[in-house]
Order: C-alpha cells, then structure tokens, then sequence
C-alpha cells in the first residue's frame, strides 16, 4: 500500500481513540487543526540506533548494553521507542536491551496493511535475525503490546526465556468491557455514546488506528496461543486505572476498572511461574511514569534464570 493510503489510516483514528487510550505514551488523540501550509519542525537529532530491511521495508532499532538474555521493549497501539527513554538505559546497565518501532511508527517505515499480530512477530523476528540479535528473549509488552509479545512467544517458542507485561492488555477486553455497559438510552451522555460506539465498531475497522492494526484479527490470533506453560512471567498493574478517557460514569468506570485489573490477573495464571505486581500510585504509563519498576523487574527476571 501506497504512503498516501497510510496517511488516510492516519487520519481516520478518531473514533477509536475516542473510546480508548491504548497508545504508548498514553496521551488522548486530538486530530490535527487544518492548515493551509505544510507545518515546519526542527529537525529530529541523529538516530542512535539503525534502520534495517527486513523484506522492502526498514524498521528501526536501537540496542544499548551487553550481555544475555537480551530484553526486547514492545510498544504498545501507536506507541514509539520514546516509550521507553528512562527504561531503556537503566535496563540496559544489566544486559542488552532492544527497542524498536514497528512498521509505520516514528522512524520505521509503512509496511503491508492492515497489520497484525502474526506480521508483527514475523517483523520483529526477521529485524532481530538481520541485526544479529540472538535469543534468548525476555519480552517485555506494555499496553497492547502485551498482546504483541504472547504471539511471538507462541510462533518462536525456543526463543523466549521470560515475559513483562506492563500494564498489559487481554484479548477478551474488548468484549468483556462492552457486556458491562447498560443498555442504550436515547439520554446517554456523548461519552458513554462515543465510547458504546468504540465497542461495537471503532475497534473493528483497521483504519481506526494510526498503525491500522486489525485488532480483532490480533484477538483471534492470541486466544491461539493457549498456556505459556511454565515460563516466568511478571505482570506489572497500575493502581490508578487510566486507560479511559474520562467521563464515563463512575460506577461503570469502576466496573471497568476492576475488569481490566482482573483479566491481567488472567495474564499472570497462563504460566506456573506467573505473578502479578500491582504498582503504586502509578496510572496506566508506567514506563514514563514509573520506569524503576520495569527496570527493577527485568532484573529479578535475569537474576531469577
């Protein structure tokens, strides 16, 4: 697909962001004033890292540190490298430490749309062999990135030695969340109307997405990927739930709350060695607003092999 066509994907996000924040840096999407020439910017600095082709298309990587296992930073939905700034050197003091924007994201370029979960494992996979980046993995997936990183365990299992989920998302969310909302009312206020809307069809469409990322075929493509057995697992839970926008009512959003906190319970039970953190005083960005504690449990994760 055409560059062009992705800029059309771009713009067409604002029912689903409307509904629910999934991006990495967790900041609500606003669409872009119109304007009659093109913007300027200061020129970004000099990458740290390296593009890489890996089948017509480049994506960016950038690795810090030495040592094994290296420890692989997934993003989550429109989420960049800039994710991780404050974990990626920490981490990185302890062994190598990768982070990397997917096709279409900041310094990578478009790949095939839509995307999913299948192509991005089969991206990073093809991105990490071309770099000389050998496993073992420890996954780490905030967000929807969670669901990025149980694909690529199931699809490269000898790869993969452990997994961080931060904050992560699971493949029932979506459905489970829209079964708690009351029924229509002509009297429903506009957010409680717009977020109804996400549920039952924002979420659906690729083009609801900066990365149109065909979320129901990443759903369908985890609930695949069963049990993950007896690998070691963390799930880091914020206390505070921000994954909404506000203004949805307060018992529903409750509800929600508990909901999400539950199903990353369900993250933490797929593996004999599973456990779930519930971070304090922290909201749904935890590495911006809490690095320390992924930092801190990547490395009991490598002390604990």
């Amino acid at each position: 697909m055409k560059q062009t066509a992705h800029v059309r994907f771009r713009r067409a996000a604002i029912i689903s962001l409307a509904g629910l924040v999934l991006i990495g840096c967790g900041a609500p999407y606003a669409p872009p004033a119109a304007t009659t020439t093109p913007p300027t910017s200061a020129p970004r600095p000099t990458l740290a890292g390296e593009k890489i082709d890996v089948g017509g298309y480049n994506l960016y990587l950038d690795c810090k540190g030495e040592g094994s296992p290296t420890v692989i930073l997934e993003s989550g939905l429109e989420g960049d490298v800039t994710t991780w700034k404050d974990v990626h050197p920490e981490a990185a003091k302890m062994t190598r430490v990768c982070r990397y924007d997917r096709a279409g994201l900041a310094h990578s370029d478009y790949g095939p749309t839509p995307r999913n979960a299948e192509l991005t494992a089969q991206d990073l996979h093809t991105l990490l062999d071309l770099a000389d980046i050998a496993p073992p993995y420890i996954l780490v997936g905030h967000s929807f990135g969670g669901l990025l990183i149980r694909r690529y365990a199931f699809d490269f299992p000898g790869e993969v030695t452990g997994m961080i989920f931060v904050d992560a998302l699971h493949e029932d969310w979506w459905e489970e969340a829209l079964a708690l909302l009351p029924p229509a009312s002509p009297d429903d206020p506009a957010r409680l109307a717009s977020f109804r809307l996400y549920l039952t069809e924002g979420w659906r469409d690729p083009s609801g997405n900066f990365e149109a990322m065909d979320i129901p075929a990443v759903v369908e493509q985890v609930r695949e990927t069963g049990s993950l057995g007896n690998l070691p697992v963390t799930v880091l839970t914020a206390e505070n739930f921000t994954v909404l926008h506000p203004g949805l009512p307060a018992d529903l959003e409750t509800a929600l709350a508990n909901l999400f906190q539950e199903q990353q319970t369900r993250l933490a039970a797929l593996s004999t060695h599973g456990k779930q953190i519930i971070v304090p005083a922290t909201g749904h960005n935890i590495p911006r607003q809490n690095p320390i504690v992924v930092v801190e449990a990547i490395r009991e994760m490598i002390e604990g092999r």
